[in-house]
């Protein structure tokens, strides 16, 4: 598996600035891999249950060979969204590509 260095998506600080509501979204597709291969807990959308952040940030930043693709290329992808240059307009971005 092609291995990624997520430079800003796996702090603590950044993972707390997403919304609750979005970051579950996120996960609940690999909600089996994160707790059978991981032992992390997905909190229920309705739930008061606090989101594990520290233990999140320790899977981000330990990808291994069971790490659904999906999910690492999501995370990939939005790591690179967190960049200066990658705030910038779609259009932009794909002329400035190349």
């Amino acid at each position: 598996m092609k291995t990624y260095n997520l430079q800003r998506f796996t702090k603590i600080e950044i993972l707390r600035k997403i919304s609750r509501e979005n970051l579950i979204s996120l996960l609940k597709p690999y909600e089996g891999y994160l707790q059978q291969q991981r032992n992390f807990k997905i909190p229920k959308l309705d739930s008061c249950e606090e989101l594990n952040y520290g233990g999140l940030s320790r899977i981000l930043l330990s990808p291994d060979s069971s790490t659904p693709k999906e999910l690492a290329d999501a995370l990939f992808h939005i790591d690179e969204f967190l960049t200066p240059a990658g705030f910038r307009h779609p259009a932009e971005n794909r002329r400035n590509r190349y």
